[in-house]
């Protein structure tokens, strides 16, 4: 059901089913159109009614935007909602397979694979006019995404392919065990990016040179074998700043999906967040330069993802190394880890986390102990 709403609201002729895996060096990937116009910008504020003068007088330049009564008041509109909805859209739209036969080739990627179900438009078969064998992805799909009408609904509901008597055996094992419930909620660890799981550089503006923490991937890949959602939550302020572009950070997010996929671990979704509220500065794009809802400590990214993930957010963790960490899990009510690395030691007189871990790998497995406790 939730697939058949999702594919009539894209409104495109072909939903295919996607998702990441453990394995995405040797496996057939989806590639996405890049999609940066679905950010909240100055622009659209005035479009809405709301006067330059006034957005500016209420920006106190604090961080938490949720403690401001007038943009809570815009956020929980019904107007404001409808604008992030509609800007929202056009996202997942399909724009190429890349096969992999060409896998050597490959350099840095996004883990997003076919898992070979979708939903099709009866329209579409007017592309058969004669009788003749085809392909249903390199020729039937493919011909419908260089029209533009294919789209991912990208999932972590349970899929598996049980056409062997083995994959048959272990599919019956998950449904004794309930991992097929319908409506089922699923717990999720909120990962922040720098100092978290790649060494904190503030000048770092290259993919080549990020660089993990130890066992940073082994972490990500132990909450993805016990059933934890690993989902990034990062602020990139230094796109309002006009310091990188959209295009870099995809590069940096390709390369950072690329090097713990090589273990078989994978980020289950990556939102970010351009924005940043103290304006004034030369050469910043002032139409980002706003209080926006999703900028950490405010909770824009984390209500995202219950909303397109169905989370628990009572049994879902933050981990993170910094003040914006520990107070966007106290905003949105999720137990907060504090890890050590990056700006982590700065942080620990706060004492306002859950708990203190040394390190990214250490936070993975006490989550893991307190579940099977």
């Amino acid at each position: 059901e939730k697939l058949y709403n999702y594919h009539k609201e894209k409104n495109g002729l072909i939903t295919i089913v996607t998702h990441p895996n453990s394995h995405p060096y040797d496996s057939d990937l989806v590639v996405l159109k890049k999609q940066y116009d679905e950010f909240i910008t100055l622009s659209d504020y005035i479009n809405l009614g709301y006067k330059k003068e006034d957005l500016l007088l209420h920006n106190d330049k604090t961080l938490n935007a949720l403690k401001s009564e007038f943009y809570k008041n815009i956020f929980n509109s019904s107007e404001y909602k409808e604008l992030i909805h509609k800007k929202q859209k056009n996202t997942n739209l399909v724009l190429r397979y890349e096969g992999k036969e060409n896998s050597k080739d490959r350099l840095y990627y996004h883990n997003l694979v076919n898992a070979g179900m979708c939903m099709i438009e009866s329209s579409t078969l007017s592309y058969f006019t004669q009788l003749e064998k085809k392909d249903l992805e390199k020729d039937f799909i493919s011909y419908y995404i260089s029209k533009g009408e294919v789209y991912s609904y990208k999932t972590c509901e349970y899929i598996k392919d049980m056409g062997t008597y083995d994959r048959l055996d272990k599919v019956e094992e998950d449904i004794k065990c309930g991992k097929l419930k319908s409506n089922k909620k699923y717990s999720a660890v909120f990962l922040d990016r720098d100092g978290t799981i790649n060494v904190y550089d503030d000048e770092n503006l290259n993919k080549n040179n990020i660089e993990l923490i130890k066992n940073a991937d082994k972490a990500i890949k132990l909450l993805n074998d016990n059933g934890y959602l690993c989902i990034l939550v990062t602020n990139q302020p230094k796109i309002s700043k006009n310091i990188i572009t959209y295009e870099l950070l995809d590069e940096i997010h390709a390369k950072l999906e690329t090097m713990i996929g090589k273990i078989g671990a994978y980020f289950d979704e990556i939102y970010y967040c351009p924005h940043h509220q103290e304006y004034g500065k030369e050469g910043e794009n002032p139409e980002l330069k706003i209080v926006c809802d999703c900028r950490k400590p405010n909770t824009g990214m984390i209500d995202r993802a219950v909303a397109e993930y169905n989370i628990d957010l009572s049994t879902s963790y933050v981990i993170g190394d910094s003040h914006f960490d520990l107070d966007l899990g106290k905003n949105a009510d999720v137990k907060t880890i504090l890890v050590k690395t990056g700006l982590g030691c700065e942080n620990i007189d706060s004492k306002n986390y859950y708990h203190l871990s040394e390190d990214l790998y250490d936070a993975a497995q006490f989550i893991l102990n307190k579940k099977f406790e």
